[in-house]
């Protein structure tokens, strides 16, 4: 006869495996893939939502963060359920028609080319020749997919971990259970014991109640460690399996989030004069945050022959530009721990803080060595910022008050290189929108707290205490000077958008802070379009991303 114990203990084991499936079973991402052409589509978001319920909070979503290219892959992680599924695609930041095809879930298992289920907001549709075509009415278009997808969610199985899980659960359950039941044959045990014993164990059991699958941890400004199982690729064992499962449920345990915010915000409160966090450094008195990687990078001095590489590969591209009739134009943008150095850093911390500007050596050298035209307006920003900020204090990027500097510096060398008398634009020019947050890149009409305010995790609504002005481009083309601009650069380069916008014809933005190695290097060959049809190459780095610019390979250019 099977004994009590036994049967509670497989029914914990029941419960236990259950509700550690996150360690045991993988959910697989679904794939979406599409091809899509269309003029200056900034941006691609897609939704799959719960059928019928388009105004629910709980939706999987993916964007494109960077200019949109022909194929776009979207990675969708998708719990069990909801099976019936609906699909969004919005387009923004849009002018012109375009067309959608080749739409694909799943890895191809799935062809949605049935594109007269779909509809759209902002456009009118037209299907032709497999392709769905889009005629824009409003800039942002919202594309969906009318009929219910049934995507059943594919699972990997890991045996092994499942086997340890249950194994070490039983035998603790048993041994539970065994003193339970001793417990009432010794009445002199308090029941204190059994209680505290009740609630141990249960706490015990919380951190796995919940495991995070978040890539980054945006709270801590780092990447989270990766499940790497047992056994790798053609069987091999891994030997540091312990370690490596020890790392991944410590930076995914359930409520670590809340542990991390408390233990972040305890050190804020008692500190008394600044707080490094996450490689972030606040000055308590002035509410001034920045980067210390960030910071560290942009005070790093190259080598000669580093700049001698930087220099030829730069060269190449001037040339290019010289025989083709192009004009180069090479801006750097001053690290905000360098402008606001004392603001920032205070005496406490200033004179252990390197003076050394990379942005400044590298203007320097290319000067004296080229004829290439680079400018460092350190001494222009300086200046400025006695009026008003130039730099979010929450965010490493400069606000709209400071590009605008920067740009009507960018007209005053374009008028003398050109004879022409394109007036400053000024904050009249634009039409204003005022916060207390920092206005996101990729897609200006969004704001965010700052980056490095939400890095460092403190929830404290008195360090956002600066109103900024954001300014949006109001384009009339009537006045627009009838050129080309191949914009170049890190995420500085689109915080210049409106103000390109407002001055240039065409302007074709390419931002490369987030291109892997292999395609940096290549991406004169990639974009030699654009390249080719610009009148103007502008190129745009700040000090913590501009040893980026000696990656790109310009010898291409050289045959050309």
């Amino acid at each position: 006869m099977i004994k009590k114990r036994v049967i509670i203990s497989i029914i914990l084991t029941l419960l236990a495996v259950w509700g550690s499936h996150n360690y045991w079973l993988n959910v697989k991402p679904i794939d979406m893939s599409f091809k899509i052409n269309g003029d200056n589509i900034q941006q691609v978001e897609a939704r799959l939502y719960k059928y019928a319920n388009e105004n629910s909070e709980k939706f999987y979503y993916h964007r494109t963060d960077v200019n949109v290219k022909k194929h776009v892959k979207f990675s969708f992680k998708k719990p069990y359920s909801p099976k019936r599924l609906k699909l969004l695609i919005s387009l923004n930041s849009l002018e012109g028609g375009g067309a959608l095809y080749e739409l694909n879930l799943k890895r191809n298992k799935i062809k949605l080319n049935d594109f007269e289920n779909f509809s759209a907001k902002g456009a009118t549709l037209k299907v032709k020749d497999n392709k769905l075509y889009f005629s824009p009415t409003d800039k942002n278009v919202l594309i969906s997919y009318n009929k219910k997808l049934k995507l059943n969610a594919s699972t990997k199985f890991d045996f092994l971990v499942l086997l340890i899980i249950a194994i070490i659960t039983y035998l603790f359950a048993y041994k539970i259970t065994s003193y339970l039941a001793d417990f009432k044959i010794n009445k002199d045990k308090s029941r204190i014991d059994i209680i505290f014993l009740a609630i141990f164990f249960l706490i015990l059991f919380i951190p796995m109640m919940r495991i995070s699958n978040a890539k980054t941890s945006k709270s801590e400004n780092r990447t989270l460690a990766v499940y790497k199982p047992l056994f790798k690729s053609k069987g091999r064992l891994n030997f540091n399996y312990g370690k490596d499962f020890d790392n991944w449920f410590s930076d995914r345990f359930n409520l670590r989030k809340q542990m991390v915010s408390l233990e972040t915000n305890l050190n804020y409160k008692l500190s008394s004069y600044a707080v490094e966090k996450n490689n972030i450094f606040l000055n308590k008195k002035s509410h001034w945050f920045t980067n210390l990687i960030f910071h560290q990078t942009a005070t790093q001095q190259l080598s000669d022959e580093e700049l001698k590489k930087y220099l030829s590969n730069l060269q190449n591209l001037q040339n290019y530009c010289t025989k083709h009739n192009k004009q180069l134009y090479v801006f750097f943008v001053p690290e905000k721990g360098i402008i606001y150095r004392n603001e920032i850093f205070g005496h406490h911390f200033n004179t252990s803080k390197s003076e050394n500007d990379i942005t400044r050596q590298i203007s320097d050298y290319i000067s004296e060595h080229s004829d290439i035209i680079v400018n460092y307006p350190y001494d222009l920003l300086s200046e400025a910022k006695k009026h008003q900020l130039i730099y979010y204090k929450n965010d490493h990027h400069m606000n709209d008050y400071g590009n605008l500097i920067y740009f009507n510096n960018f007209l005053d060398i374009y008028n003398k290189t050109n004879g022409t008398n394109i007036r400053h634009l000024t904050e009249k020019d634009f039409n204003v929108v005022k916060n207390n947050k920092r206005k996101i890149e990729g897609n200006p009409h969004r704001f965010t707290n700052g980056s490095e305010y939400i890095a460092f995790n403190a929830k404290d609504p008195k360090l956002l205490d600066t109103t900024y002005s954001h300014y949006f481009a109001k384009k009339e083309k009537s006045q627009l000077l009838d050129k080309k601009v191949f914009v170049l650069g890190d995420s500085y380069s689109m915080q210049f958008k409106q103000f390109f916008n407002n001055v240039f014809q065409e302007n074709y933005f390419l931002p490369t802070h987030q291109m892997p190695g292999k395609e940096l290097q290549n991406v004169a060959k990639i974009h030699l379009k654009e390249i080719q049809t610009a009148d103007v190459i502008f190129i745009v780095f700040a000090g913590m991303a501009c040893k980026r610019v000696s990656r790109m390979d310009f010898s291409s250019l050289n045959d050309l």
